[in-house]
C-alpha cells in the first residue's frame, strides 16, 4: 500500500515520473531521426563527398525524393 505524503502517492510519483521520461525519451528520439536525415539529405547533394559515394544507389534515391 503507498504512503501518503502532502497528496501524492509514491505509486502516482512512480507513474508520473514514467509518462515524463516516455516522453522525453520519445521526443528526443524523434528529434534526433529528423535531424539525421536532413544532415544526410544536406550531405547528398555535395558533389563527391565520400559519405554520397558509399550510400548504395537505391538508398539514395529514396532519400533524395
Amino acid at each position: 500500500m503507498s504512503r501518503v505524503v502532502e497528496g501524492f502517492t509514491s505509486d502516482s510519483f512512480g507513474i508520473g515520473f514514467g509518462l515524463f521520461l516516455e516522453r522525453f525519451v520519445g521526443r528526443y528520439l524523434q528529434f534526433s531521426q529528423i535531424m539525421s536525415v536532413i544532415l544526410l539529405r544536406c550531405l547528398l547533394m555535395l558533389p563527391y563527398h565520400p559519405i554520397s559515394l558509399s550510400i548504395p544507389e537505391p538508398v539514395a534515391l529514396r532519400l533524395t525524393t
